[in-house]
Order: C-alpha cells, then structure tokens, then sequence
C-alpha cells in the first residue's frame, strides 16, 4: 500500500515537472516570435532611401564601377562643350548687326587693297562715272572692265541689284532716275534693294564684312537708304556670315 502511495507521488511529481518545463519553453519561443515580428515591421518601415543605404552596404562600388563611371562622364562632358558652344553661336546669331560709319579714306590704298582682297563686300550705286566705282574696277582688265559696264545698264534698265561676284566683292544698286520711283513707294524699293544685297552676301559672296557706299546725288536717296539699311539691320536676326556692317556717303 505504501508502495503504491510512493508509485503515485513520483508519477505526479514528475508530470508538474515536465508541466513547468513546458511552460518555461513555450515562453522563450513565444518571445523569439514576437522579436522576429517587430524585425520585419521594423524593415517595413524603413524608407527607400534607407533601403537603398543597406543594398549599397551589402554591395560595395568596385573599381571597375568608379571607373566606368568615370569614363561615362568623360564622354559626356566634350558633348555638353559642344551643346554650350551651339547655344552661344544661336544667340550671337539672333543679336541684331549694327550699323556702325565707315571712318576710313574710301579712296585710300589700304581700302582699295581690301576690295581687291574681296577682305569687303562693297555695295554701292550703279553710276558708271561714279568715284567708288572708278577706284574699285581700276585693277579690271578690258574685258572685264566692258562686261561690268554692261552689267551696270543692266541693273538700272532692270531695277535689281546685281553683282561682280566671283571676279569681285562688289554689287551695286539701281538708280532712281532709271526706274521712276516716287517718294511714295521708294522706301519699299530700298527694302527689296537692300535686302537682296544682304541675302546675297549671306547665300553667295559670305563676306563678314560688308560696306554700303551711299551716293549723294539727286537721283539717289541717300539719307532714306541709310534709315532703311539700319531699319532692316535691326530686324533681321539670322544672319550668319555677316558680322559687320558699315555705311559711308560721298
């Protein structure tokens, strides 16, 4: 009987033993759970960049990487030179040319040799006696000097400017005697004169440097052909090859 009584008590001592193991270690399991949740809310959290800093530590830049990196923006920089070099040329581009006097001696040698160097494009009137016409064909030969002749009764029978281009950097404007314009209308053939001598430097001859000789004759307006030469300088904006424009009347 006593026996027995002693079989019982250990049974049930040894099941509130294992009872309190139990308990003990489903605690610690229960606690690693819980820390594993928190970690993984803890990631959720985190922000992109933060995300970023952790795959960047995972991962260190190599050399190779520095490198082609380093390459890419060497390649990328000449390309920006060029694009910035483009957007100063436009913008010099679309910048007005101004109207600036001719201050030197038309009949000088240093001029004379500028023409012949075709260094100028002259525009001036087709008046065959004219002193600026004289001093600038004065190295022709005789046929080229009977052909520019003829071209001038050409440019004045016709009312359109022509041009000496590619013997010489010179063209000339018709005279109002010839073509019977009136005040009225006047100023529009200026426009078209004017801007033809433009549209031809910028299209054939290509001078940077153009000068308009002025005639102060009865037949030729000079003072109008000057506002309308500066009226049109200040609204044109796309002239590439024209850099300067001089005036001068004689």
């Amino acid at each position: 009987m006593i026996n027995t009584a002693y079989l019982l008590l250990a049974i049930a001592i040894q099941f509130i033993l294992s009872w309190i193991l139990y308990q003990v270690n489903g605690r610690k399991f229960k606690n690693l759970e819980l820390k594993i949740h928190f970690l993984e809310l803890s990631m959720l959290s985190l922000s992109s960049d933060e995300h970023n800093m952790i795959g960047k530590a995972k991962q260190p830049n190599s050399s190779d990487a520095i490198k082609q990196e380093m390459e890419q923006y060497e390649r990328l920089t000449p390309l920006q030179a060029i694009a910035e070099e483009k957007l100063i040329a436009k913008a010099a581009r679309q910048q007005p040319t101004i109207l600036l006097p001719f201050q030197k001696t038309l009949g000088s040698k240093e001029v004379s040799q500028a023409i012949s160097n075709n260094e100028i494009h002259l525009v001036c009137t087709a008046r065959k006696n004219g002193a600026i016409w004289r001093t600038a064909i004065k190295h022709f030969s005789e046929p080229d000097y009977v052909s520019s002749l003829e071209k001038l009764t050409q440019i004045n029978t016709q009312c359109k400017i022509d041009t000496l281009f590619p013997l010489c950097n010179i063209s000339m404007l018709p005279l109002r005697e010839y073509n019977g314009t009136n005040a009225m209308h006047e100023r529009d053939a200026f426009k078209k004169y004017i801007g033809d001598c433009l549209n031809l430097n910028e299209t054939k001859v290509r001078c940077p440097v153009m000068l308009f000789v002025f005639d102060k004759q009865a037949d030729f307006n000079y003072l109008l052909a000057k506002d309308v030469l500066a009226e049109i300088l200040v609204q044109e904006t796309n002239l590439c090859h024209t850099k300067q424009v001089y005036y001068s009347m004689v």
